[in-house]
């Protein structure tokens, strides 16, 4: 027992130690940079804000700054690249950017977060690469059958790449690295395991702007969870009418995130067609918010599946995305008469059996 008390003691000095200590981010440069820009991330903007900004003398820039907590941080150099860096501690930090390349010394962290996305990268090419080839043949076949059985075969992918996946961020620990590769995770369909990493952040650096960003965006997730009224949606329609949900009280509706682009969306349209012809003189509605930011590609689309049955808001701003934390494709949400969530990414045949009980 002394001895864990002296560990947390030592612990808590070299704590008092490091924060407030100045470092150093320099580097050099190629001739035709001019400009060096140094941002820290803001958890409440869940984004970077201008620290400082230096001209580039002799090919050289340098900035000094007070380690306070653990965040992360970009180096901005005005011909376009950028360096994201996650600082734990104390500790001086060299990036340089010459001959259109960017390297960073000092920083396990940060090349640990460049690693991380090229093994994301090399998951989804395992685990997907395959499917989206043959989904994207049987789509231009109008194979339902094909599209079907690809649909069966995403389940046990989606299953095996998360597998990995999560053991992938557990393994950046909890850093501002860590935090950074969180962001790749869908919070709606992950939040149970991004509330656990969220514990985890917060026993570990709880002062920290990510782990306060990663509370906030977890209590933004948690808004639309089942048993919840979802967030106001106040937009117009593909014919430009007003739409919001107070519409549909009385009635049983899927809120349905899709686009053009999305393979997954594409697929599942069809099947919803079929179930609204079927439901929707029973009280079933359906509301399609697309990201498309073309207007020309969406109506395509729409036109394309036979989706133009039902209600279609186009998200070209992202803000309706944003409000519902959408941050991947497909995704989906239904409503019971009284407005409460019921369920949450169903299948059409999930859809189907909560309509037994709804309708």
């Amino acid at each position: 027992m002394k001895t864990r008390i002296l560990m947390t003691l030592v612990a808590l000095l070299y704590a008092s130690i490091s924060y407030g200590q100045k470092m150093k981010i320099s580097g050099r440069v190629s001739a035709e940079v001019k400009q060096v820009v140094l941002k820290a991330f803001d958890e409440k903007e869940l984004g970077y804000k201008q620290m400082d900004r230096q001209e580039v003398k002799n090919g050289k820039y340098s900035f000094d700054l007070k380690f306070d907590q653990p965040n992360l941080y970009e180096v901005q150099f005005d011909k376009g690249k950028n360096a994201r860096l996650s600082i734990s501690g104390k500790r001086d930090i060299q990036v340089n950017y010459l001959n259109d390349k960017v390297d960073i010394l000092g920083s396990e962290e940060s090349l640990k977060l460049i690693d991380f996305e090229r093994q994301n990268g090399a998951l989804q090419g395992k685990h997907f690469g395959q499917l989206k080839k043959d989904a994207d043949a049987a789509m231009a076949a109008g194979d339902q059958e094909a599209l079907a059985e690809i649909q069966q075969r995403s389940v046990t992918a989606i299953a095996a790449f998360l597998k990995e996946f999560r053991a992938l961020l557990i393994d950046m620990g909890e850093t501002p690295a860590g935090y950074a590769a969180i962001q790749f995770s869908d919070f709606n369909k992950e939040i149970d395991f991004i509330s656990e990493r969220l514990e985890a952040f917060e026993a570990s650096i709880p002062e920290s702007p990510v782990t306060k960003a990663l509370a906030r965006q977890v209590y933004r997730s948690k808004v639309v969870a089942i048993g919840k009224t979802p967030p106001a949606i106040n937009a117009s329609d593909r014919e430009g009418k007003s739409f919001n949900l107070d519409q549909y009280q009385g009635k049983v509706v899927l809120i349905d995130f899709w686009a053009a682009w999305c393979r997954a969306c594409r697929i599942e349209n069809p099947q919803f067609v079929d179930l609204y012809g079927s439901y929707q003189p029973k009280g079933l509605e359906i509301v399609s918010i697309s990201q498309d930011k073309k207007k020309k590609t969406w109506e395509e689309a729409i036109a394309k599946d036979g989706i133009g049955i039902w209600r279609q808001v186009q998200d070209k701003d992202g803000s309706i995305s944003e409000l519902y934390s959408v941050s991947s494709l497909p995704q989906n949400l239904v409503l019971n008469r009284e407005g409460k969530i019921i369920g949450k990414n169903v299948t059409a045949e999930q859809l189907k059996e909560l309509l037994k009980t709804h309708l």
